[in-house]
């Protein structure tokens, strides 16, 4: 693995990198969700509820925990893990989509208002503007890298 390792191009360790990010991020993200699930989940009478929040919570550890095996197996190089990391971020990129046209539609509906995002929050459905945002959020975090990663499917010694 190390002379591979020394022959791989710069942008190849780039989206390994970009990946720890990701898993870094959700990690970051996650600490401080977390703590709100469980919270939910201890002051909920019911267990489906209870079990919904921990669902959440359980959940977005395993995400987290994913993209960083994901950059782990990108190191590897080996063509089977860059097609699964490949499905990771073509999977990633609808719900990357949804979440940043929903975040940005009450985010505008929020500063029109001149009112808190909470009071926003679930009451309004993004517009097209919010999903041509969105689109291009995406592209950038998750088209290139899955472009990159198809590339080094083809491109790249196994």
């Amino acid at each position: 693995m190390p002379d591979l390792v020394t022959r791989w191009p710069y942008w190849y360790l780039i989206l390994v990198a970009y990946t720890a990010w990701i898993s870094i991020s959700e990690l970051r993200r996650q600490r401080h969700v977390s703590t709100g699930l469980q919270d939910a989940a201890t002051a909920s009478s019911s267990p489906g509820e209870r079990a919904r929040a921990q669902g959440q919570r359980v959940g977005g550890w395993v995400r987290a925990a994913t993209w960083f095996v994901c950059a782990v197996l990108l190191l590897g190089g080996w063509t089977w893990a860059r097609v699964f990391v490949a499905l990771g971020y073509a999977i990633s990129a609808r719900r990357s989509v949804i979440d940043f046209a929903r975040g940005a539609a009450e985010g505008r509906k929020s500063a029109e208002l001149a009112s808190a995002h909470e009071y926003v929050r679930g009451r309004v459905s993004p517009q097209a503007a919010d999903y041509l945002l969105a689109n291009g959020f995406t592209l950038v975090t998750r088209g290139i890298p899955l472009a990159a990663v198809t590339y080094s499917i083809i491109a790249l010694p196994r």
